[in-house]
């Protein structure tokens, strides 16, 4: 599926490009943004004060609709508003099982580039984008 997104390549410059989307896999849900924000965090990794690597697509303050969902998600349903959640968790490491944060997991792919499973879902004529938190609304 093609998407619009902003991309960083380069520190200090932002693109709008037309992206392939990969459809969610597993416990994930493909959202239809409505809203999105670009806020201080974001600004600081486009400047290169919080490092992530490059290329990246940035956003994490989402809203829009469920447009899909990946085996094994019963809730959100196709359908459902949703905002989109900067508390990346795995549901099943020593933290999550007791209802805590950090996740182990989520908390090491936050600002690596990926989604839980250390792959990214944007791609760009076959070059793989980063993920913020993974989301980048």
């Amino acid at each position: 599926m093609n998407v619009q997104a902003a991309v960083v390549e380069n520190l200090n410059e932002i693109n709008l490009r037309t992206l392939e989307l990969d459809e969610p896999k597993a416990g994930e849900v493909l959202v239809r943004l409505v809203a999105t924000g670009i806020c201080h965090t974001d600004l600081s990794m486009l400047r290169g004060n919080l490092p992530v690597p490059l290329p990246f697509v940035p956003g994490h303050e989402g809203a829009g609709v469920v447009e899909a969902v990946g085996p094994g998600v019963t809730s959100p349903e196709v359908g459902d508003h949703v905002i989109c959640s900067i508390a990346v968790t795995c549901g099943q490491c020593y933290m999550c099982a007791r209802g805590q944060a950090p996740c182990d997991l989520g908390g090491a792919v936050a600002f690596a580039g990926t989604m839980l499973d250390n792959i990214v879902r944007l791609h760009d004529n076959g070059q793989d984008l980063n993920h913020i938190i993974s989301q980048s609304s």
